[in-house]
């Protein structure tokens, strides 16, 4: 459905958490943020993907299967040494499509948007952590 609009794009999870992480950053360099973002950003900061895929290889292959995993996907976590190139190929990919409606009436000019969210597979690295993705690439936790 999404992959061929041409309004969808797409971002992998590992790609968001980097983003997410270097927001943060600069959210606890500055002098003008509240309190409550840096409590978010220092959360995100402390997040460690690579943490979770640890945390995966504790599960038994069927296990592992049972939650969707494809066997190229085991076996990656299997041998996981924290590439960045591991990370890469267990996140998964967000896509996102916006359709846009406009409307100007007498009362003045509205839109409506709908948007489409779909993922290529099972989201691992942000886990429970990850509850959906914007059309700006970033994830919310």
């Amino acid at each position: 459905m999404l992959k061929n609009d041409p309004n969808t794009e797409t971002s992998s999870e590992y790609d968001a958490i980097l983003k997410e992480k270097a927001e943060a950053k600069k959210v606890l360099a500055s002098k003008n943020a509240t309190a409550s973002e840096k409590i978010g950003a220092k959360l995100i900061e402390e997040f460690d993907p690579a943490a979770e895929v640890y945390r995966l290889q504790e599960k038994t292959d069927e296990e592992l299967q049972k939650m969707g995993m494809s066997d190229a996907r085991i076996q990656i976590i299997r041998n996981f040494k924290g590439t960045d190139a591991e990370l890469q190929a267990l996140s998964a990919n967000c896509s996102v499509s916006g359709n846009p409606k406009y409307t100007k009436n007498a009362s003045g000019q509205w839109a409506k948007i709908t948007f489409a969210f779909s993922w290529d597979k099972r989201t691992n690295l942000a886990n429970e952590r990850c509850v959906g993705c914007s059309s700006d690439n970033r994830i919310f936790a």
